[in-house]
């Protein structure tokens, strides 16, 4: 059984159709790739999955569960979690604080608690941290947990967000272009990263992302759209190999570049 089956899914803003009778299935454990030119369509499939974006028709359901008028945070709570293209951190916070925080919608520790700190809320808070270390240990941050996230580099900040997500406890998770704004060697130490993610945590992954190197690299199964529409999906070699896709994204010199690959 799939843990995400997207059946015709569509967004129209006005006399815009965003995404056009959409459909995949993701099977847990995979990493799926979602890809295509600026405009494509691609950010507008994660913020309807996360309830930021309402349907206009058509319906997902991750573990059998209708997503389709559910609000964010419930989504979040189903074991649905995300970072954004534009990384969205708490600048004022601590590195351990933002992270700390994506652990919100796990504690039962509710804003009397928080306050007044009572044995139980302070056994709580001790076992967060441990965990929000751990998660940080993972990109190398936990020698800085106190720093505030402002004052780190890009690729930092990058790390940090994707923590942040893991923090909210995903069975999946939805990775908005990671590797944007990174060089060669911070791409490269991503690529693993999100591989142990799903080799030693067990997660499954959905990811929008631009770096072809990165998505043909990792992924088990990547679908392309253009103007909406889905144009392709299948294995890495397969998609590197249609000519519509090459026509729409990758262009004649990918097919070249990568010939015998």
């Amino acid at each position: 059984m799939p843990l995400l089956k997207v059946d015709s899914l569509t967004k129209r803003f006005g006399g815009l159709t965003a995404v056009n009778d959409l459909s995949f299935a993701i099977e847990p454990g995979q990493i799926f790739a979602l890809i295509g030119p600026n405009g494509a369509g691609k950010t507008t499939v994660f913020n309807m999955l996360t309830g930021l974006t309402p349907f206009t028709s058509g319906t997902a359901r991750f573990d059998g569960q209708e997503l389709g008028r559910l609000p964010s945070f419930r989504i979040a709570e189903l074991g649905i979690g995300r970072t954004f293209q534009n990384i969205r951190l708490f600048g004022r916070m601590s590195v351990l604080d933002n992270v700390m925080v994506g652990f919100h919608c796990r504690t039962g520790t509710g804003m009397w608690g928080a306050l007044l700190r009572p044995p139980g809320a302070r056994r709580e808070y001790r076992r967060t941290e441990e965990q929000a270390m751990e998660l940080l240990k993972l990109f190398h941050l936990d020698g800085i947990r106190d720093e505030l996230s402002c004052n780190l580099s890009y690729g930092q900040q990058r790390g940090l967000e994707i923590a942040r997500a893991l923090a909210t406890q995903p069975r999946l998770l939805l990775l908005d272009e990671p590797a944007a704004g990174l060089n060669i060697t911070e791409t490269e130490t991503l690529m693993g990263q999100i591989a142990r993610l799903r080799s030693g945590m067990g997660k499954t992954i959905l990811l929008i992302e631009h770096d072809m190197k990165l998505v043909m690299g990792i992924s088990d199964r990547v679908m392309v759209l253009d103007y909406g529409v889905k144009i392709a999906e299948g294995e890495p070699g397969a998609i590197k190999a249609d000519t519509k896709v090459i026509e729409a994204y990758l262009g004649t010199g990918f097919r070249g570049a990568h010939a015998g690959s």
